[in-house]
């Protein structure tokens, strides 16, 4: 946000005023610490004109103000100045366009904005900064302000502020956060496609869906399809009109989450390739922009659309591109892939001035592991608003639970409004609002992994495991914060006990985590006295899963205690298997610990490697005839069987096995145990033992453990 501290000098007035508007486009100034309200006996809420705009505004913040105080003579709707009375005046100017002003003197405030989204939000961090230095007002409902309430001028710095998590969920809290979500906010969210699809009125055969190797695949669209077109040009006709010049709806036209493109005659007439569909989708979002040019469309960067198109795009076309090829890492421009990205940003603002950015603030492998990204999100968010880039949209846990959303979602909100703000300082006055009796012990650990991936420059991960989110944090560190954040949580009540009892839950899955990748064997006892506590997610109903996808924990719990407490040691255990690729071969020492990997988490305990595996393993033991391989089955995560496992010694084939099956569908999920008879084999020599993958997309397989018995 471009904010400016304003003051006015009787010999400068005239100064100011000539260079008031040039200074909006200098980046944002500091400002200075908002005054103390708790001085002023009372507060005169009142019209800076007479007009029906302002005199809604005034009653309204007056209303709002009243809710939250408890001393009736402490507020008033008509001017009755006194020695310590604060004159607060509202002005609500369209001619101010998208900008607000805040004029502060001793015994007034002016609060000015040009749009009613901007005045509500106005209205609001005026209450929450009342609040925060005078406790005669109560605001344990709203966020921090993430302004300060002096004078200053600003205008938000980007036109869309999304964020796909729980904290940003209800409704009636968008305008009072200036936030968005796209389920309210989007006429058309490109995966809601499929919606539109199934209830439109209008018959479509299987046309609309992609040609790929010659067969229609119903899990992605043909966007040179007429019927397709015509089913989305009915639903924007039928449900949202022909817009509005100043005020169009959002409409997304993009391909379904994979990397399959229309290879159908008209698709391929049109530009595409088997790996881009960025000819069709932009004929179609083009074709659609002309027919309802008051309404506002996008296509997207992203798998298939990576590719820019050839052509300058409409005034109402924009992008909406992924940031997730961008290392999640304090200095991410000196990471490899800034140059290609910035690039593609600038790049593609020769092709459209309408740019949003599609950002990820979340490990999608662990939503329950504390993930310290706000002093990242504001590094980027900063270098989005030097480039121009119109809006953002951050992807976090969406609909599911995940740890210090709460706060970690407030402060985006906050940084989406104001791109400098003292993060630390806002997450503290947050958790202070919303966790009284425990904000110094959560914000302190809280600050000290912000502190830590900072300094060190660590990189998050968007998909990763225990062995991944071990690099910021340190187990007896977070052991401590645990059993100090246990204990006080004791001595709290209400709202707080509620969220703290949450947290603690959820708190309990990453020492879980941790032993499963350092215990061997592990301690039964310690596991179920955390598996006790987690059990306790079944009174959140959004704390059933702990990741994007397929992370039922209730599952999880099973497998805990099904395969972790019941396994055995490996008879291979202590010897060594070789692999003749490099990254394989540094991973081998898994395959005989005896760690048993869960089927729901590929990470842990799990070596996964793409393309042919080729071991080489000592010689079994005597008497051992079979051969055992633990394989995961996830096509979700274009895991599979291997199409064939080969024994060989020498040049002799010993054994070969060929899967019975390949499965496609994303829900299925399950460990194999695939069981191999080797007793031809010689005992004295090793045995060399090669896997093919399937021949299917992104084909990996994944192995936790080989023995012989």
């Amino acid at each position: 946000m471009s904010i400016y501290k304003l003051s006015y000098p009787s010999n400068l007035a005239g100064l100011l005023a000539a260079l008031f508007f040039s200074l909006l486009a200098m980046p944002l100034a500091s400002c200075t610490a908002a005054k103390s309200f708790e001085q002023y006996d009372k507060f005169c809420i009142i019209q800076n004109t007479e007009t029906p705009s302002n005199e809604h505004w005034a009653h309204y913040l007056y209303t709002h103000m009243d809710r939250r105080c408890q001393l009736p003579a402490l507020l008033s709707e008509r001017n009755t100045p006194g020695a310590n009375t604060l004159i607060v005046k509202i002005n609500f100017d369209p001619t101010m366009a998208d900008s607000y002003q805040v004029d502060y003197t001793a015994s007034e405030i002016i609060l000015s904005a040009g749009t009613k989204e901007l005045m509500l939000w106005l209205c609001y961090q005026f209450i929450s900064k009342v609040a925060e230095n005078d406790n005669r007002f109560n605001a344990t409902d709203l966020p921090p302000a993430s302004i300060e309430i002096d004078n200053i001028r600003g205008r938000m710095p980007f036109e869309f502020r999304g964020i796909a998590s729980p904290g940003n969920s209800q409704e009636d809290l968008f305008g009072i956060a200036a936030s968005h979500n796209v389920d309210y906010h989007w006429a058309l969210w490109g995966h809601n496609l499929r919606k539109i699809i199934k209830r439109s009125s209008i018959k479509a055969g299987k046309d609309i869906y992609a040609e790929i190797n010659g067969q229609r695949d119903t899990t992605q669209l043909c966007f040179s399809s007429q019927a397709l077109y015509n089913i989305i040009e009915d639903y924007i006709a039928d449900q949202w009109g022909e817009g509005t010049a100043n005020a169009p709806d959002r409409f997304t036209i993009m391909p379904m989450d994979n990397r399959h493109a229309c290879t159908c005659p008209l698709c391929i007439e049109a530009g595409n390739t088997s790996t881009s569909a960025t000819p069709a989708v932009t004929n179609m979002v083009v074709r659609l922009a002309k027919r309802f040019p008051r309404q506002q469309f996008f296509t997207t960067a992203y798998l298939t659309t990576s590719k820019r198109p050839a052509q300058k795009l409409p005034d109402n076309v924009g992008v909406i591109i992924s940031a997730m090829d961008l290392s999640m890492t304090y200095d991410f421009k000196s990471s490899p892939e800034f140059s290609d990205f910035d690039s593609n940003i600038k790049a593609w603002q020769q092709l459209t001035p309408t740019i949003y950015i599609w950002d990820y603030a979340r490990n999608f492998d662990d939503y329950l592991t504390p993930y310290p990204c706000l002093s990242i999100m504001q590094q980027r968010i900063l270098y989005y608003q030097q480039l121009g880039v119109k809006g953002i949209l951050i992807n976090g846990s969406e609909d599911k639970y995940s740890t210090l959303d709460d706060m970690q979602t407030a402060t985006i909100q906050a940084l989406l409004t104001n791109p400098e703000l003292d993060i630390d300082k806002y997450t503290r006055t947050y958790l202070h609002r919303f966790y009284p009796k425990t904000a110094d012990i959560i914000g302190d650990y809280y600050s000290q992994l912000e502190d830590k991936v900072k300094e060190q420059n660590i990189v998050l991960p968007y998909y990763g495991g225990i062995e991944d989110e071990l690099t910021y944090i340190d187990i007896s560190d977070f052991e401590t914060f645990r059993t100090t954040l246990d204990s006080q949580a004791k001595q709290t009540k209400g709202e707080e006990r509620t969220r703290l009892n949450k947290m603690l839950t959820a708190l309990s899955f990453t020492p879980l985590e941790v032993m499963r990748l350092k215990d061997n064997p592990v301690s039964l006892d310690k596991a179920a006295e955390q598996l006790e506590i987690l059990s306790g997610y079944e009174a959140f109903a959004d704390m059933q899963e702990s990741k994007e996808a397929l992370g039922s924990l209730e599952t999880y719990i099973e497998q805990w205690n099904d395969d972790a407490q019941n396994a055995t040691p490996n008879p291979l255990q202590g010897t060594t298997i070789k692999a003749n690729d490099k990254e394989l071969d540094a991973q081998c020492s898994k395959l005989t610990d005896g760690r048993m990997g869960f089927y729901t988490d590929y990470h842990t305990c799990w070596v996964v490697h793409k393309g042919q595996w080729q071991l080489t393993l000592p010689p079994h033991k005597s008497g051992s005839s079979t051969l055992t391989l633990s394989l995961l089955v996830a096509p979700a995560w274009h895991i599979w069987l291997p199409q064939q496992i080969q024994v060989a010694q020498g040049d002799k084939i010993i054994a070969t096995w060929t899967t019975p099956s390949t499965p496609t569908d994303k829900s299925i999920l399950y460990r194999k145990f695939v069981e191999i008879d080797i007793s031809p084999a010689d005992k004295n020599s090793p045995i060399t033992l090669q896997m093919t993958p399937v021949n299917q997309e992104r084909a990996t397989i994944a192995c936790d453990e080989i023995t012989v018995h």
